[in-house]
């Protein structure tokens, strides 16, 4: 798994900015804000969706494991509370908030149905859960595999959730996880959006370990590493627009269900 206080820094130049682009379906998925509304947001990583929804009027918390992500999300979302916090093992009581979501954080867990279990437990009864994850293969992929074959970097082996624990990355598999879970399932949608970035911010995913290349770039000396780089710099100088941008196509599944409602 991704050491995501190492990851920090890497991670905020280069895939935050991919993942931002889901924050707006995510809360709209959830709703209106009821008065006085509280929102968590698990996983929240630098406080994206959570600075997001304060600005909608939520009383929004933010909820990560990395003391290094809330550090950014502190400093760039000021006002929004943050708190150190395990999606496996959240820190809240139950039945405390109006609305959970949750940016590509389900699936970055060991065990996804448990924390599907932690969303429908924190949550108010009938409250919205959303969360996302991706679904196709990323279009970062043939980037990434170009500068791994120009490189001659080798492969490593690559963390994954257990098979027994892992869940199926479509409609039907994303229904079932919600039940699993213990949430009403209500539907899954695929979402799409392009992002923007400079190659720069881009390359900062690989020292941070993150996404298909960083293990391989952690794991390499440093004449492999200085090839990675000069393969990258080719391969994004033939990308960019005419603004220096890579501009890229994202895609994600978007899973929404609402915590069980009280007895009548």
């Amino acid at each position: 798994m991704i050491d995501w206080n190492r990851a920090a820094d890497g991670y905020a130049r280069s895939f935050a900015v991919m993942c931002a682009g889901a924050a707006p379906a995510l809360l709209d998925a959830v709703g209106p804000v009821p008065a006085g509304g509280r929102l968590l947001d698990v996983g929240t990583g630098t406080g994206t969706v959570a600075g997001a929804a304060a600005a909608r009027g939520w009383a929004a918390t933010g909820s990560d494991g990395a003391e290094s992500m809330l550090a950014i999300a502190r400093r760039e979302h000021q006002g929004v509370e943050f708190e150190l916090g395990d999606v496996l093992a959240l820190p809240n009581a139950d039945d405390s908030f109006d609305a959970i979501v949750g940016n590509f954080s389900v699936n970055h867990t060991a065990d996804p149905r448990r924390a599907v279990a932690e969303l429908v437990r924190v949550a108010k009864p009938g409250a919205p859960i959303a969360f996302t994850t991706w679904g196709r293969p990323s279009a970062l992929v043939p980037l990434w595999q170009r500068v791994i074959d120009e490189s001659g970097a080798a492969r490593v082996p690559v963390d994954r959730i257990l098979a027994e624990l892992d869940f199926q990355r479509s409609e039907a598999g994303l229904l079932a996880l919600l039940a699993d879970g213990g949430a009403e399932p209500v539907e899954v949608v695929e979402i799409e959006w392009e992002f923007a970035i400079a190659p720069e911010g881009l390359w900062a995913a690989a020292p941070a370990g993150v996404a298909v290349v960083g293990p391989i770039y952690r794991a390499a000396d440093e004449s492999t590493r200085a090839a990675m780089r000069t393969a990258y710099d080719r391969a994004a100088s033939e990308l960019v627009a005419e603004d220096d941008l890579l501009h890229v196509a994202s895609s994600a599944w978007l899973a929404f269900g609402r915590a069980p409602r009280t007895a009548s």
